[in-house]
């Protein structure tokens, strides 16, 4: 089409376009041919180590859509058993990846140690062997870990005779490497042997039961910032890293826990607030280390701006009319 390649259009728009150039499916049958990108064959086959290197022996491509680059591209197969892609811009010498290398893996091992060959050579060799590294790579990522099924097959069964009362969701909670690995290499044999047993229902959950659990946890929470030495603000965050369930304290859960929800916006500090209670808490401070109490003293102790919040200054101004007094 006329837009991006990686769309998916609709077959009406191919038809209406097809009689906007009155042309029929032939025409682009005919267009569509695959040595159209790499002209006609047969092709040079680039296996360095073969007798017929550079000999025009390849007599098809297949034409495959490469996702890394996001455009089509020719894959290459050499009856020796060597097989390339190449990009339709790239030069007929030029290789863009390695797909297989079949019986000349150990002449391609080699490359990696060849530091001290001639210029020419060198430079004919030196790419491929980033392109023999890269196929390397590529070809270790692909392969499974651990190929013996056979043993995970007989972790699982093992797990169903010790949890003879579990669904394949407990299961999958107590051993998630096994079932990992059997549900992306052997998906089948796992289908045919999960457990009969099914999942119980969610139980409905007793809100106000939540509520005033929560309630207690979230007071003593309360209590244990309060007590701390130095002053932490109180926050929906604050509270929530002092409690075991922390996920209860979101917005939403919260909607269904009215005596908690009440309580945190009680004690949850502004950020003025908390700023006054630093105020006293380096007052305390400042008297018991016998320094001398002043404007900029409390601030400078207290980490505050030096224009602050006029209710914070308001609590400032009253402290040290209370020392002065005293």
């Amino acid at each position: 089409m006329v837009k991006k390649h990686n769309q998916v259009f609709s077959p009406i728009k191919h038809i209406l376009l097809i009689l906007l150039l009155k042309q029929d499916i032939k025409t682009f049958h005919f267009y569509n041919r695959d040595f159209e990108y790499f002209n006609d064959p047969p092709y040079h086959c680039l296996n360095p180590f073969s007798d017929h290197y550079m000999e025009r022996v390849i007599e098809k491509v297949d034409i495959i859509h490469c996702s890394r680059i996001k455009k089509q591209i020719g894959l290459f197969h050499c009856n020796c058993g060597f097989s390339f892609t190449r990009k339709p811009e790239d030069d007929v010498n030029s290789i863009y990846q390695i797909k297989s290398v079949g019986q000349w893996e150990p002449f391609f091992e080699k490359i990696e140690s060849y530091n001290s060959l001639n210029p020419s050579e060198m430079e004919r060799l030196n790419d491929l062997k980033q392109k023999y590294i890269n196929y390397k790579i590529a070809k270790k990522r692909s392969r499974p870990k651990n190929p013996n099924v056979k043993e995970y097959r007989e972790k699982w069964l093992e797990l169903m005779r010790k949890y003879p009362h579990y669904s394949s969701e407990k299961l999958r909670v107590i051993d998630h490497k096994v079932y990992t690995y059997l549900y992306r290499h052997d998906k089948e044999w796992l289908n045919k042997n999960r457990p009969k047993v099914k999942n119980v229902g969610k139980k409905e959950v007793d809100w106000e039961e939540r509520d005033n659990n929560l309630l207690l946890e979230v007071k003593a929470a309360y209590k244990k910032i309060m007590e701390k030495e130095k002053p932490t603000r109180i926050t929906i965050y604050s509270i929530r890293r002092e409690i075991e369930r922390p996920n209860y304290l979101s917005k939403k859960t919260l909607n269904k826990l009215p005596k908690t929800r009440e309580y945190l916006n009680n004690i949850i500090e502004t950020v003025p607030e908390f700023q006054i209670r630093r105020v006293h808490y380096a007052f305390e401070i400042l008297q018991k280390e016998n320094k001398t109490i002043t404007e900029y003293a409390l601030k400078k102790a207290a980490q505050l701006p030096t224009h602050c919040d006029q209710t914070v200054q308001d609590e400032i101004n009253k402290i040290l009319s209370y020392h002065q007094a005293c």
